[in-house]
């Protein structure tokens, strides 16, 4: 009787030695915390309540206040403010140690997996360029450029971080996923449009713009303010959530026709582009209805959309390097 040969199976990843995955996996999770501080910091309007920089009022712990209180510039802060601004640079400075650390791990492994330490190679140096950055943008009154430009690295090495996550879960030699090239540039035109809109929110949130123009769709009857720059800041922004709205559908519509990892990467960020465009309502008409909470949507907005550019990174990843190894667990419980 002839035997019948078992299906190949798809090669599996060497499993991260020591603690580099779990070290990875925190490295990323601080990092989310430490741009939902930064944005909670901006709302509060507390990103000078530490007038210098890398200490706070030439301090490392700013705490208690000096007599006299916090003032910076003429302006008086609170302890809620300071203390703010200080636990975002904590916890920022926490993260680097962490991305050593698991640098280490990945050149100490990097014979089973390359792919780790090279593109941890590049977060380090977004990670420089972070460091150097908040510097400079204190040194600059937090102007609204520079905070965005401040928060567009973040993303970067946010990314880089979920990207060295992937690396480490996936075999070697395993075959990228493939997809029609038009469904390739969708899921990065993807990416790209939910980076940049969550820039152009960013410009929104340090300009103040955020309920200049009103209504949900017009700015005060104008589709294009042309004398006030706050309110095309705030339009541009819209106009952005549009185009990624169309870019998305357009990806939805395209993956189902492709392999079930992408088609499932396309409906989940179908789902969360819903609930984001909720909390951007939400958040445009907590100036004129419930202003106590704007606040917490403007940071809950900027959270779920971290969240929402994490979904759509993966869908890449997976083009890039294939599925991850179903043996290899990211996280306790996770599939």
């Amino acid at each position: 009787m002839a035997k019948v040969k078992a299906a190949p199976q798809a090669p599996k990843a060497a499993q991260p030695k020591g603690p580099l995955l779990k070290l990875l996996v925190l490295t990323a999770l601080m990092t989310f915390i430490v741009i939902v501080l930064g944005a909670a910091t901006r709302v509060a309007d507390a990103g000078l309540s530490c007038p210098d920089w890398p200490t706070c009022y030439g301090q490392w712990f700013p705490f208690p206040a000096p007599e006299g209180g916090y003032h910076a510039e003429g302006i008086t802060y609170t302890l809620t403010q300071v203390l703010l601004e200080w636990t975002h640079r904590l916890t920022a400075s926490l993260t680097g140690f962490l991305l050593l650390a698991s640098l280490f791990f990945a050149y100490k492994f990097r014979s089973e997996n390359k792919r780790v330490f090279r593109v941890g190679l590049f977060a380090l140096l977004a990670l420089l360029t972070q460091v150097k950055m908040g510097g400079i943008t204190v040194w600059l009154d937090n102007i609204n450029w520079s905070v965005a430009l401040h928060l567009g690295n973040a993303m970067i090495f946010y990314s880089l971080l979920i990207a060295m996550i992937s690396a480490a879960v996936r075999p070697a030699n395993v075959t990228p996923i493939k997809a029609a090239l038009r469904t390739k540039l969708l899921m990065v035109l993807a990416y790209v449009m939910v980076f940049f809109t969550m820039l152009a929110g960013a410009m929104v949130s340090t300009t103040h713009a955020g309920g200049v123009c009103g209504g949900l769709f017009d700015c005060v009857g104008s589709w294009w303010p042309a004398d006030d720059v706050a309110q095309q800041i705030h339009m541009i922004h819209r106009y952005m959530v549009a185009l990624t709205i169309f870019t998305l559908l357009a990806l939805r519509i395209e993956a189902r026709r492709e392999h079930p990892a992408l088609n499932k990467t396309a409906k989940v960020a179908e789902a969360f582009i819903i609930v984001q465009i909720a909390l951007g309502i939400l958040t445009l008409y907590s100036f004129s209805h419930y202003a106590n909470f704007y606040q917490f949507l403007s940071v809950a907005h900027l959270a779920w959309g971290t969240v929402l550019l994490t979904v759509v990174l993966t869908g890449c990843l997976k083009l890039l390097w294939g599925e991850k190894d179903p043996t290899i667990k990211i996280m306790p419980g996770h599939p």
